[in-house]
Formats: C-alpha cells, structure tokens, sequence
C-alpha cells in the first residue's frame, strides 16, 4: 500500500522477522547527492545512518545502530540509497525517513519516502494475524469434520445391514413365479 503526498512517498507497513534482516528501499532521481540520511523521530538528532562530504558519517549515528546499517548498494547507482538493516531486533520497530539534501545551494532537507517497520518478535513468527488466521478455521471446521464423519460411518452401517439382509431374498425379477408374485391376468 503507497500513498503519494506532496512529493513524499509514505510506505504502509513493512514487516520483519526478530534478528533477521530488512531493506529499506529509498531511490532518488537527482545526480548530485550532497547529504542524505536515515533518520527514526524518536532518536532525537542523531542518525540511524548518515552520508556527507561524498562518505557515511559514523560519528552521528545512534549507537542503537552502530554496525548493524549499510547501505544497500555503496556506489548508490541509480539513485539507490537503500538500507540495510541487520540482527532486527523489537526496539527496532518505527517509522524511518530517508532525506536528502540535492544541492549546495538549497540546504532544506527533503523527506523522501518514509517506512513504517514492524518487528514481530522470535515467538511469533506469523504474526498475530497469521496464529488467529490458523485457529480460527481450525475451531469451526473440526466439529463439522467430526460430524460428516460420524453421518458417513452410520450411513454405511446401515448399508451393510440392510444389503445381508436383502441378501437372503433374491430380487424379484429373480424369484420363481408363484401363485402369490404372479401379475393379474387380463
């Protein structure tokens, strides 16, 4: 789901595996990158990842993050300025910002896309959805499974009853022509 606002791409939810790995897609058009980051709200000024003066600056990111960001590609070519996050953990749940800055000459950061992240944790691997998605079926299927079951099986006994005792009397258009089964004269 993508909604496009102002120039702003805000990304609905992506979803992650507790210590997996995560890429955070952001891909500019412009040739001259002069600043770029990644940025969560919540960690006041400093970064999840920084590039500046043509290198990522290390000395700015949140220790949160230290060793665990890269980018996805280093020669950013097309534009890619994707991230990537390894060993997620739930703390790392949030919404992220990549910004840039195009030229020299105008400073104002401008907010790209923005990703919503949602870490689900290492017992929960489906997710909340996934497990009531799973037994929610299960509940109401396996009384009707029990009861198709149960109907068959007395079906069938009450056919196997019924044909030996039908068994012992051949079918009338095997039977013996009597006074008694013989059809009126006319």
């Amino acid at each position: 789901l993508t909604f496009v606002t102002s120039g702003v791409d805000i990304n609905g939810c992506i979803s992650s595996y507790f210590e997996g790995r995560i890429n955070l897609h952001c891909y500019i058009s412009c040739t001259k990158i002069i600043f770029y980051c990644w940025i969560r709200s919540d960690l006041g000024s400093e970064y999840v990842l920084l590039y500046r003066n043509d290198q990522l600056d290390l000395e700015n990111q949140h220790v949160m993050f230290k060793d665990r960001v890269d980018l996805q590609d280093r020669q950013m070519k097309d534009g890619n300025v994707s991230l990537v996050l390894k060993n997620v953990t739930t703390d790392d749940g949030g919404a992220y910002e990549c910004r840039i800055i195009q030229t020299e000459t105008n400073s104002r950061r401008k907010t790209i896309i923005i990703i919503n992240l949602i870490v689900t944790s290492p017992g929960n691997r489906d997710g909340p959805a996934g497990l009531i998605g799973l037994v929610v079926p299960l509940v109401i299927l396996l009384p009707l499974v029990i009861i198709v079951v149960y109907r068959n099986h007395e079906k069938l006994s009450g056919l196997c009853s019924k044909s030996s005792q039908s068994s012992e009397e051949p079918p009338p258009s095997q039977q013996p022509l009597t006074d008694q089964n013989r059809p009126p004269e006319q």
